[in-house]
Protein backbone atom coordinates (compact mmCIF):
# COMPACT_ATOMS: atom_id res chain seq x y z
CA UNK A 1 0.00 0.00 0.00
CA UNK A 2 3.06 2.62 0.77
CA UNK A 3 4.55 1.87 -2.50
CA UNK A 4 1.04 2.60 -4.45
CA UNK A 5 1.08 5.97 -2.29
CA UNK A 6 4.42 6.69 -3.29
CA UNK A 7 3.82 6.28 -6.70
CA UNK A 8 0.70 8.27 -6.89
CA UNK A 9 2.24 10.75 -5.04
CA UNK A 10 5.58 10.95 -8.01
CA UNK A 11 2.88 10.85 -10.80
CA UNK A 12 0.92 13.25 -9.21
CA UNK A 13 3.71 15.86 -8.90
CA UNK A 14 5.50 15.62 -11.91
CA UNK A 15 3.11 14.00 -14.55
CA UNK A 16 5.53 11.45 -15.85
CA UNK A 17 7.41 8.37 -14.78
CA UNK A 18 10.98 7.94 -16.80
CA UNK A 19 10.50 5.88 -19.16
CA UNK A 20 12.99 3.68 -21.24
CA UNK A 21 14.96 5.08 -23.90
CA UNK A 22 15.92 3.61 -27.38
CA UNK A 23 19.46 1.91 -26.32
CA UNK A 24 17.47 0.45 -23.47
CA UNK A 25 14.71 -0.94 -24.86
CA UNK A 26 16.78 -1.79 -28.14
CA UNK A 27 18.95 -3.96 -25.38
CA UNK A 28 16.83 -6.35 -23.86
CA UNK A 29 17.56 -9.59 -24.31
CA UNK A 30 14.23 -10.45 -26.46
CA UNK A 31 14.61 -11.25 -30.36
CA UNK A 32 16.79 -9.16 -33.28
CA UNK A 33 15.51 -6.24 -35.03
CA UNK A 34 15.52 -6.11 -38.58
CA UNK A 35 16.11 -2.76 -39.49
CA UNK A 36 16.77 0.37 -36.83
CA UNK A 37 16.68 3.61 -39.28
CA UNK A 38 19.90 6.11 -38.88
CA UNK A 39 20.56 8.84 -37.28
CA UNK A 40 23.40 11.88 -37.21
CA UNK A 41 24.00 10.71 -33.66
CA UNK A 42 27.48 9.37 -32.69
CA UNK A 43 26.66 6.41 -30.16
CA UNK A 44 30.24 4.50 -30.00
CA UNK A 45 33.04 6.87 -28.83
CA UNK A 46 35.65 6.39 -32.28
CA UNK A 47 38.99 7.55 -31.33
CA UNK A 48 40.14 7.93 -34.67
CA UNK A 49 39.48 10.51 -36.09
CA UNK A 50 39.85 9.92 -39.45
CA UNK A 51 36.37 7.95 -38.54
CA UNK A 52 34.51 10.17 -36.34
CA UNK A 53 32.24 11.88 -39.05
CA UNK A 54 31.30 8.29 -40.73
CA UNK A 55 27.26 7.16 -40.24
CA UNK A 56 26.90 4.92 -36.16
CA UNK A 57 24.56 2.11 -37.57
CA UNK A 58 22.42 0.10 -34.67
CA UNK A 59 22.61 -3.52 -35.45
CA UNK A 60 20.35 -5.92 -32.91
CA UNK A 61 20.77 -9.23 -32.78
CA UNK A 62 19.06 -11.68 -30.34
CA UNK A 63 21.78 -11.56 -27.96
CA UNK A 64 23.79 -8.29 -28.56
CA UNK A 65 23.27 -4.62 -29.97
CA UNK A 66 26.03 -3.44 -31.84
CA UNK A 67 27.12 -0.22 -33.76
CA UNK A 68 28.88 -0.69 -36.98
CA UNK A 69 30.94 2.53 -37.95
CA UNK A 70 29.98 2.98 -41.66
CA UNK A 71 32.59 2.39 -44.74
CA UNK A 72 34.71 0.46 -42.47
CA UNK A 73 35.25 -3.00 -40.73
CA UNK A 74 34.74 -1.32 -37.45
CA UNK A 75 32.23 -3.53 -35.08
CA UNK A 76 31.30 -1.80 -31.35
CA UNK A 77 29.10 -3.91 -28.73
CA UNK A 78 27.61 -2.64 -25.97
CA UNK A 79 28.80 -4.56 -23.18
CA UNK A 80 27.39 -3.53 -19.20
CA UNK A 81 30.68 -3.72 -16.81
CA UNK A 82 29.71 -3.23 -13.39
CA UNK A 83 26.60 -1.59 -14.11
CA UNK A 84 28.32 0.90 -16.29
CA UNK A 85 27.22 0.55 -19.95
CA UNK A 86 29.51 1.04 -22.61
CA UNK A 87 30.60 0.25 -26.10
CA UNK A 88 33.45 -1.77 -26.90
CA UNK A 89 35.37 -2.31 -30.21
CA UNK A 90 35.29 -6.18 -31.41
CA UNK A 91 37.02 -6.37 -34.32
CA UNK A 92 40.19 -6.13 -35.32
CA UNK A 93 40.08 -5.71 -39.13
CA UNK A 94 42.54 -2.64 -40.46
CA UNK A 95 41.11 -1.78 -44.00
CA UNK A 96 38.10 0.20 -45.09
CA UNK A 97 36.78 2.42 -47.48
CA UNK A 98 35.16 -0.91 -49.40
CA UNK A 99 31.89 -0.63 -48.09
CA UNK A 100 30.47 3.14 -47.83
CA UNK A 101 26.87 3.19 -47.72
CA UNK A 102 26.49 -0.80 -46.74
CA UNK A 103 23.31 -2.15 -45.46
CA UNK A 104 24.50 -3.84 -41.83
CA UNK A 105 21.56 -6.50 -40.18
CA UNK A 106 21.59 -9.44 -37.86
CA UNK A 107 20.45 -13.00 -38.86
CA UNK A 108 20.64 -15.99 -36.87
CA UNK A 109 22.31 -13.93 -34.20
CA UNK A 110 25.03 -13.07 -36.83
CA UNK A 111 26.08 -9.66 -37.81
CA UNK A 112 26.25 -8.95 -41.67
CA UNK A 113 26.76 -6.04 -44.32
CA UNK A 114 25.81 -5.89 -47.82
CA UNK A 115 26.61 -3.74 -50.51
CA UNK A 116 28.16 -0.46 -50.42
CA UNK A 117 30.75 1.81 -52.39
CA UNK A 118 34.24 1.72 -52.31
CA UNK A 119 37.41 1.13 -54.78
CA UNK A 120 35.41 2.57 -57.18
CA UNK A 121 32.73 0.91 -58.02
CA UNK A 122 29.48 -0.05 -56.10
CA UNK A 123 29.99 -3.68 -55.19
CA UNK A 124 27.50 -6.68 -53.91
CA UNK A 125 29.43 -8.47 -51.39
CA UNK A 126 27.98 -10.17 -48.49
CA UNK A 127 30.29 -10.15 -45.50
CA UNK A 128 29.54 -11.83 -42.34
CA UNK A 129 31.27 -10.65 -39.16
CA UNK A 130 33.74 -14.13 -37.63
CA UNK A 131 32.90 -13.88 -33.85
CA UNK A 132 36.22 -15.90 -33.27
CA UNK A 133 38.47 -14.56 -35.14
CA UNK A 134 37.07 -11.16 -34.87
CA UNK A 135 37.00 -10.11 -38.26
CA UNK A 136 34.87 -9.85 -41.47
CA UNK A 137 34.39 -13.16 -43.87
CA UNK A 138 33.08 -13.12 -47.47
CA UNK A 139 29.84 -15.05 -47.84
CA UNK A 140 29.74 -16.66 -51.42
CA UNK A 141 26.39 -15.61 -53.17
CA UNK A 142 25.46 -17.41 -56.77
CA UNK A 143 25.56 -13.62 -58.25
CA UNK A 144 26.77 -10.54 -57.47
CA UNK A 145 24.22 -7.46 -56.98
CA UNK A 146 25.49 -4.40 -56.80
CA UNK A 147 23.75 -2.05 -54.47
CA UNK A 148 24.15 1.06 -52.07
CA UNK A 149 22.36 1.75 -48.87
CA UNK A 150 21.68 5.35 -48.61
CA UNK A 151 18.21 5.60 -46.82
CA UNK A 152 17.00 7.68 -49.96
CA UNK A 153 16.11 6.14 -53.43
CA UNK A 154 16.06 2.45 -52.59
CA UNK A 155 13.87 -0.15 -52.39
CA UNK A 156 14.62 -2.95 -49.66
CA UNK A 157 13.23 -4.96 -47.71
CA UNK A 158 14.71 -7.17 -44.90
CA UNK A 159 11.97 -10.64 -43.96
CA UNK A 160 14.81 -11.33 -40.78
CA UNK A 161 12.16 -14.06 -39.98
CA UNK A 162 11.96 -15.77 -43.37
CA UNK A 163 15.48 -15.02 -44.17
CA UNK A 164 14.94 -12.74 -47.37
CA UNK A 165 16.61 -9.67 -48.70
CA UNK A 166 14.51 -8.29 -51.33
CA UNK A 167 15.60 -5.71 -53.78
CA UNK A 168 13.64 -3.58 -55.88
CA UNK A 169 16.70 -2.30 -57.96
CA UNK A 170 20.59 -2.65 -58.23
CA UNK A 171 22.81 -0.22 -59.18
CA UNK A 172 25.69 -0.15 -61.25
CA UNK A 173 28.78 1.91 -61.32
CA UNK A 174 32.04 1.19 -62.24
CA UNK A 175 34.68 3.65 -62.27
CA UNK A 176 37.31 1.79 -63.98
CA UNK A 177 35.63 0.50 -67.16
CA UNK A 178 35.34 2.99 -69.67
CA UNK A 179 31.12 3.74 -70.88
CA UNK A 180 29.64 5.85 -73.50
CA UNK A 181 26.81 6.45 -71.24
CA UNK A 182 26.49 10.40 -70.17
CA UNK A 183 25.69 8.92 -66.65
CA UNK A 184 28.29 6.20 -65.19
CA UNK A 185 25.56 5.16 -62.97
CA UNK A 186 23.09 2.52 -64.87
CA UNK A 187 19.94 1.54 -62.86
CA UNK A 188 18.57 -1.72 -63.02
CA UNK A 189 14.60 -2.46 -62.21
CA UNK A 190 14.98 -6.20 -62.00
CA UNK A 191 13.41 -6.74 -58.45
CA UNK A 192 15.27 -9.71 -57.04
CA UNK A 193 14.78 -11.89 -53.74
CA UNK A 194 17.78 -12.57 -51.46
CA UNK A 195 17.72 -15.71 -49.66
CA UNK A 196 19.94 -16.14 -46.81
CA UNK A 197 19.92 -19.88 -46.44
CA UNK A 198 20.96 -20.45 -49.45
CA UNK A 199 22.99 -17.75 -50.39
CA UNK A 200 20.80 -17.62 -53.67
CA UNK A 201 19.78 -14.63 -55.74
CA UNK A 202 16.68 -14.95 -57.41
CA UNK A 203 14.82 -12.46 -60.03
CA UNK A 204 11.32 -12.74 -59.25
CA UNK A 205 10.39 -9.75 -61.49
CA UNK A 206 10.55 -5.88 -62.85
CA UNK A 207 9.43 -3.15 -61.05
CA UNK A 208 6.52 -1.45 -61.85
CA UNK A 209 6.12 2.05 -63.76
CA UNK A 210 4.32 3.82 -60.92
CA UNK A 211 7.01 2.98 -58.30
CA UNK A 212 9.92 3.79 -61.02
CA UNK A 213 8.38 6.94 -62.12
CA UNK A 214 8.91 7.80 -58.04
CA UNK A 215 11.73 6.06 -57.53
CA UNK A 216 13.90 9.53 -56.64
CA UNK A 217 11.19 10.37 -54.00
CA UNK A 218 11.48 6.90 -51.84
CA UNK A 219 12.46 7.95 -48.48
CA UNK A 220 13.24 4.61 -46.00
CA UNK A 221 11.28 5.08 -42.82
CA UNK A 222 12.06 1.45 -41.53
CA UNK A 223 11.33 -2.28 -42.08
CA UNK A 224 8.28 -3.32 -41.16
CA UNK A 225 6.85 -7.22 -40.28
CA UNK A 226 4.69 -6.64 -43.43
CA UNK A 227 6.74 -4.44 -45.97
CA UNK A 228 9.25 -1.51 -46.16
CA UNK A 229 8.03 1.21 -44.79
CA UNK A 230 8.81 4.20 -46.69
CA UNK A 231 7.71 7.32 -48.11
CA UNK A 232 6.73 7.73 -51.82
CA UNK A 233 6.46 11.83 -52.21
CA UNK A 234 3.66 12.67 -49.21
CA UNK A 235 3.01 9.97 -48.24
CA UNK A 236 3.28 6.79 -46.35
CA UNK A 237 3.12 3.56 -48.24
CA UNK A 238 4.13 -0.07 -47.90
CA UNK A 239 5.87 -1.82 -50.07
CA UNK A 240 4.79 -5.16 -49.68
CA UNK A 241 7.14 -6.82 -51.76
CA UNK A 242 5.84 -11.18 -50.68
CA UNK A 243 2.37 -10.47 -51.60
CA UNK A 244 3.49 -7.59 -54.35
CA UNK A 245 1.42 -4.95 -53.25
CA UNK A 246 1.72 -1.61 -52.64
CA UNK A 247 -0.31 -0.02 -49.94
CA UNK A 248 -0.89 3.35 -48.19
CA UNK A 249 -0.94 4.58 -44.56
CA UNK A 250 -4.62 5.00 -43.78
CA UNK A 251 -4.34 8.99 -43.20
CA UNK A 252 -6.71 8.89 -39.90
CA UNK A 253 -4.06 6.48 -38.33
CA UNK A 254 -2.94 8.41 -35.34
CA UNK A 255 0.77 8.91 -35.22
CA UNK A 256 0.25 9.34 -39.05
CA UNK A 257 1.71 12.90 -38.80
CA UNK A 258 4.26 12.54 -36.29
CA UNK A 259 6.04 9.87 -38.20
CA UNK A 260 6.40 12.31 -40.87
CA UNK A 261 7.60 14.83 -38.42
CA UNK A 262 10.26 13.26 -36.79
CA UNK A 263 11.28 10.57 -39.30
CA UNK A 264 14.80 12.70 -39.96
CA UNK A 265 16.02 12.78 -36.49
CA UNK A 266 14.42 9.78 -35.11
CA UNK A 267 15.94 6.00 -35.12
CA UNK A 268 12.58 4.02 -35.94
CA UNK A 269 12.19 0.06 -35.76
CA UNK A 270 9.62 -2.13 -35.35
CA UNK A 271 9.46 -4.74 -32.90
CA UNK A 272 6.85 -7.35 -33.66
CA UNK A 273 3.69 -4.54 -34.86
CA UNK A 274 4.51 -1.94 -32.75
CA UNK A 275 6.43 0.74 -33.86
CA UNK A 276 9.25 2.23 -31.85
CA UNK A 277 10.83 5.94 -32.52
CA UNK A 278 13.08 8.08 -30.37
CA UNK A 279 15.76 10.32 -30.06
CA UNK A 280 18.84 9.02 -28.47
CA UNK A 281 20.41 12.69 -27.97
CA UNK A 282 17.23 13.87 -25.98
CA UNK A 283 17.03 10.11 -24.67
CA UNK A 284 13.23 9.73 -25.71
CA UNK A 285 11.15 6.93 -27.02
CA UNK A 286 7.86 6.59 -28.03
CA UNK A 287 5.45 3.65 -29.98
CA UNK A 288 2.72 3.10 -32.18
CA UNK A 289 0.67 -0.23 -32.62
CA UNK A 290 0.71 -1.22 -36.38
CA UNK A 291 -1.33 -3.62 -38.23
CA UNK A 292 -1.95 -4.85 -41.73
CA UNK A 293 -4.89 -3.51 -41.97
CA UNK A 294 -3.50 0.09 -41.30
CA UNK A 295 -2.67 0.22 -44.77
CA UNK A 296 -4.72 0.41 -47.69
CA UNK A 297 -4.62 -1.73 -51.15
CA UNK A 298 -3.82 0.99 -53.79
CA UNK A 299 -4.37 -1.44 -56.86
CA UNK A 300 -0.34 -0.92 -57.89
CA UNK A 301 1.49 -3.88 -57.93
CA UNK A 302 5.38 -3.35 -57.06
CA UNK A 303 6.39 -5.76 -59.54
CA UNK A 304 5.99 -7.73 -62.92
CA UNK A 305 6.22 -11.14 -62.15
CA UNK A 306 8.59 -12.86 -64.96
CA UNK A 307 6.13 -15.01 -66.99
CA UNK A 308 6.65 -19.09 -66.04
CA UNK A 309 8.01 -20.45 -68.57
CA UNK A 310 5.19 -22.74 -70.18
CA UNK A 311 4.54 -26.34 -69.49
CA UNK A 312 6.38 -27.99 -73.31
CA UNK A 313 9.27 -25.66 -72.70
CA UNK A 314 10.16 -27.40 -69.52
CA UNK A 315 13.59 -29.52 -68.94
CA UNK A 316 11.55 -32.23 -67.82
CA UNK A 317 9.08 -32.43 -71.26
CA UNK A 318 11.92 -31.51 -73.57
CA UNK A 319 13.74 -34.35 -72.25
CA UNK A 320 11.05 -36.52 -73.15
CA UNK A 321 10.01 -35.03 -76.36
CA UNK A 322 13.66 -35.97 -77.09
CA UNK A 323 13.51 -39.61 -76.05
CA UNK A 324 10.37 -40.15 -78.20
CA UNK A 325 12.29 -38.38 -81.37
CA UNK A 326 15.06 -40.79 -80.68
CA UNK A 327 13.04 -43.60 -80.18
CA UNK A 328 11.06 -43.33 -83.46
CA UNK A 329 14.18 -42.66 -85.37
CA UNK A 330 15.93 -45.48 -83.89
CA UNK A 331 12.52 -47.96 -84.28
CA UNK A 332 12.48 -46.30 -88.09
CA UNK A 333 16.51 -46.96 -88.85
CA UNK A 334 16.09 -50.51 -87.75
CA UNK A 335 12.93 -50.89 -89.28
CA UNK A 336 15.18 -50.19 -92.88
Amino acid sequence: MFRLILLLFIVSNTGVIAQETVLQNLTRKDAEVSYISFSNTPIASEKDNQFRLHGHKLVKSKTGLYVFIDGTGRLYQQIDTDSVTQWTRIDSTTHFGYNIAAFPFSYQDKVYNFGGYGLWRINGQLRVFNKKENTWDIVKLNKEIPFLFDEKSHLLWYDHKKGNIYLGYAIQRNEAVKTEEIDETILDFTVRKLDLNKNEWTDIGMLSSPIKDKIQTVTTITMSPWGQLATLGDKINLIDFENNKLLALNISKPGYQTIFRKKSDHNFYFKDSTLFFGNILNKTLDSIPFSYIDFLDTGIQVFTPIPKAPFYRSTPFLVIGLLIVLGVSLWLLSSD
